[in-house]
């Protein structure tokens, strides 16, 4: 009997570290959500607000406008433009920031950014 019972809890025992092993091992799917639409962020740089709209259709970027009226002429509003045509031509937010124009490149990418949360991306959502 006691043999028996040994048995009972052994497979018992068995049974539920199988179970913990599979219920680990499922994958958790997390759907991404299809978007298309314009979505707007901005972000503080060198002068004031620095705007960033992307157009996405099935989250995939299609256009970019920047604007940063009050950067610094010459070498802020261009950062921004030329960092807006990376975005276009590159599909992603995910640009390298231009030499001498730091803070205006990180604040138009921080901007782009916060235009793909409001959409309810990341930048890894994008095709």
């Amino acid at each position: 009997m006691a043999k028996n019972n040994k048995m009972i809890g052994l497979a018992a025992t068995a049974a539920l570290l199988v179970v913990a092993v599979v219920a680990g091992t499922y994958p958790s799917w997390k759907s991404t959500p299809v978007v298309s639409g314009e979505y707007t962020g901005s972000a503080k740089g060198m002068g004031g607000d620095v705007t960033v709209t992307l157009t996405i259709e099935d989250n995939h970027i299609t256009d970019v406008t920047a604007e940063g009226k009050d950067e610094t002429k010459g070498l802020g509003d261009k950062a921004v433009a030329k960092l807006a045509a990376a975005m276009k031509e590159g599909a992603t937010v995910d640009v390298e920031t231009v030499s001498g124009a730091t803070i205006s490149s990180n604040a138009t990418i921080e901007a782009a950014k916060a235009a793909l949360t409001s959409a309810g991306l990341k930048a890894e959502d994008l095709k």
